[in-house]
């Protein structure tokens, strides 16, 4: 399912501008900053860590363009459980085993199919469209009271490929300025993505 999906979405954005005139009219070029939490993730529900990075786009006709879109984002911590078991040795001076984890988001590579709707001279609407490729690094680490020294790590690394879809809104400052400010939803196999993301952008 997931597969046709991505495979639908792939063929709209490239087959949606070979419509004459089918010749960038604008580039432009935006940096990026926001948030990002995963919405169904079992491990890491209630986490929301800091984003940051950027797009390329070309606008194809005055009211559809594609971009490209790169997302970096920091690491978050967490404690995911703590246990407690009698020491044979000293039954007064339980053991405390305590395992948290440590989630980034190494990446993420997206190109969108973005269609404007134009509110005001200087306000745009706007909705896309698109494929997704996202890096998650998970880290575990188990420690016990009783041997403080001796913590026990295990990392893993996941890639996956999804679609996103989001809206948002653009601000034009000037001719060449402008603001921006979207709500984006990452949906994979494994786990959803959620983001909001704030932007600063130049035309050329």
């Amino acid at each position: 399912m997931q597969g046709s999906k991505f495979i639908f979405i792939t063929s709209f954005i490239i087959a949606a501008p070979v419509v004459p005139p089918a010749i960038a009219q604008d580039f432009y070029a935006e940096g990026v900053v926001g948030t990002v939490d995963f919405s169904n993730s079992s491990v890491f529900d209630d986490n929301t860590f800091t984003t940051f990075g950027g797009r390329l786009g070309a606008k194809v006709t005055p009211n559809f363009s594609i971009e490209g879109e790169a997302l970096f984002g920091d690491s978050t911590d967490t404690i995911l459980e703590t246990s407690s078991t009698l020491d044979p040795s000293d039954l007064s001076d339980p053991v405390l085993t305590t395992i948290s984890g440590e989630l980034e988001l190494s990446s993420t590579y997206s190109l969108f199919g973005k269609a404007d709707l134009p509110l005001t001279d200087r306000i745009t609407a706007f909705g896309r469209i698109g494929v997704t490729h996202t890096n998650v690094e998970t880290k575990f680490r188990t420690s016990r009271s009783d041997q403080p020294n001796d913590v026990r790590v295990s990392k893993s690394n996941v890639d996956e490929i999804g679609f996103a879809f989001g809206v948002g809104a653009e601000f034009e400052v000037n001719e060449r300025f402008y603001m921006r400010g979207d709500l984006t939803h990452y949906e994979f196999d494994e786990q959803d993505i959620n983001s909001f993301q704030l932007g600063v952008g130049m035309k050329f």
